[in-house]
C-alpha cells in the first residue's frame, strides 16, 4: 500500500521497501496499490486474496490518518490477512498528540497477528508507546537501506567538494534561508557545481529566486518528482545539503556527505537515531500567533538574524566534520548497519507468519 503520488521521497520508500521484501522473501510476488485517499471497501475479496498487506514508511502514525488520509476499507474486521506496518513514522508532537479511536483501530490490525509495529526512529517508538502499544520494533525507514552499501562504513568521497546538491525546502518560510544558503555555498565553494534538486514541485518563490540568481550564480535546477529515478543526481555528489529528509536519507544510504536542515520532527528523528547534529528550523508557533497569521504560517519568514545564525551553524558543522575526518558519519553508518538487522528480523517475522 504505497503513498507515492508526486513526492520523489515517497517513490524512494516504495522502491526500497520492495527491494527489502524481495531480498528477504525472494519468492514474494508483490502488487502495488495506492493508499492515498482511495477507499477499497468494494475490493475486500481482492485484498483478502493476498498473504499480507504492507504499509511501508511515511508519517503513517499520524493522529487522524485513518480514515481521513488513508481510507483503506470502512470495515476493518473484514480484512483477514496480516496487515504489516514497516518502518513508519510520526509527524506529530510525540507527547501532546493522541491517536483517534479510528486510527488506533487501524494500527491494531498490525497487532492482531503478533507482528510488531515497525518504526523509522525512536521518536515514533516513544509516540506509539505513549499511545498504549507495546509490540513495537525500531527498524529505521526502508529508504535507509541501499543493499549495495550496507557494510560500508566510511564516507564515499572525502576530498575536494566539486559537486554540491541542494534539496529545496517544503515550507515557504525557509525560502529566505535557501537564498542565503545558495550565496554562501557559492562564496565558499567557488569551483563546485551547484545543483538545486526539486523533489515535489517548484514554488513561485523559488522561480523568483532563480531569476535573481541567474546573473550572479551558476546553478542547475533538476526536477525529480513522480519517481525514484531522479535520486541518481545525488550518486556522485560530494555534498548534499538541504531540507528534504529523503534526500538526506538517500545520500546517507549511498555513504555521501549529507547535512539536513530539519523542518519538522521527521528529520530530527533520523538524525537523533543516527547520532548526527540537528540544524533545526522548526517554526515558532508563538511568533505566528503574535503576527496573527495562525491560518497560514507559510506566509511567515525566518528573521534575518535567525537565518544568519543558521548559516553560521552550517559553516561550523561542515568545518567540524572535515576536521574530524567525518568520524560522526562512520558512527552513523554503523548505526544504520545495526538497525538493518532489526529490519531483517521484522521482515523475517512476516515471512515466518506467511
Amino acid at each position: 500500500m504505497s503513498g507515492a503520488v508526486i513526492n520523489a521521497g515517497d517513490f524512494l520508500i516504495e522502491k526500497r521497501a520492495i527491494q527489502l521484501l524481495k531480498h528477504f522473501i525472494p519468492e514474494a510476488q508483490i502488487s502495488i496499490l495506492n493508499r492515498v485517499k482511495i477507499d477499497y471497501s468494494d475490493k475486500i475479496d481482492y485484498l483478502n486474496s493476498f498473504d499480507g498487506i504492507v504499509f511501508a514508511g511515511g508519517p503513517i502514525y499520524s493522529p487522524d490518518i485513518y480514515p481521513k488520509s488513508i481510507p483503506f476499507v470502512n470495515d476493518l474486521t473484514k480484512i483477514s490477512p496480516p496487515v504489516i506496518f514497516m518502518g513508519g513514522g510520526c509527524w506529530s508532537n510525540i507527547y501532546n498528540s493522541h491517536l483517534t479511536t479510528d486510527s488506533k483501530s487501524f494500527f491494531l490490525l498490525g497487532c492482531k497477528h503478533k507482528i510488531p509495529l515497525g518504526c523509522r526512529d525512536w521518536y515514533t517508538y516513544r509516540f506509539l508507546k505513549n499511545q498504549g502499544f507495546s509490540d513495537i520494533i525500531m527498524t529505521g525507514c526502508p529508504a535507509w537501506y541501499d543493499l549495495d552499501n550496507i557494510n560500508k562504513l566510511q564516507i564515499k568521497k572525502a576530498g575536494t567538494i566539486k559537486k554540491i546538491c541542494i534539496s529545496e525546502p517544503a515550507n515557504n518560510y525557509n525560502i529566505g534561508l535557501l537564498n542565503q544558503l545558495v550565496y554562501w555555498l557559492r562564496s565558499n565553494f567557488k569551483d563546485a557545481s551547484l545543483n538545486l534538486v526539486i523533489h515535489r514541485e517548484e514554488k513561485t518563490q523559488i522561480e523568483s529566486l532563480k531569476e535573481k540568481w541567474k546573473d550572479e550564480i551558476d546553478l542547475n535546477t533538476i526536477f525529480i518528482p513522480g519517481s525514484s529515478d531522479g535520486f541518481n543526481i545525488y550518486n556522485d555528489a560530494d555534498l548534499h545539503i538541504g531540507f528534504r529528509v529523503h534526500a538526506h536519507i538517500y545520500n546517507l544510504s549511498r555513504r555521501n556527505f549529507s547535512i539536513l536542515i530539519n523542518e519538522d520532527i521527521r528529520g530530527k528523528g533520523v538524525n537523533h537515531a543516527l547520532g548526527l547534529e540537528s540544524i533545526d528550523v522548526n517554526y515558532d508557533y508563538n511568533i505566528i500567533r503574535k503576527k496573527r497569521i495562525i491560518k497560514d504560517y507559510y506566509l511567515c519568514q525566518l528573521s534575518q538574524k535567525r537565518i544568519d545564525n543558521k548559516i553560521k551553524q552550517i559553516n561550523d558543522v561542515i568545518d567540524f566534520h572535515i576536521k574530524t575526518n567525518f568520524k560522526n558519519y562512520e558512527e552513523a553508518f554503523a548505526k544504520m548497519k545495526y538497525y538493518y538487522k532489526y529490519m531483517e528480523n521484522h521482515i523475517q517475522m512476516i515471512n515466518n507468519f506467511l
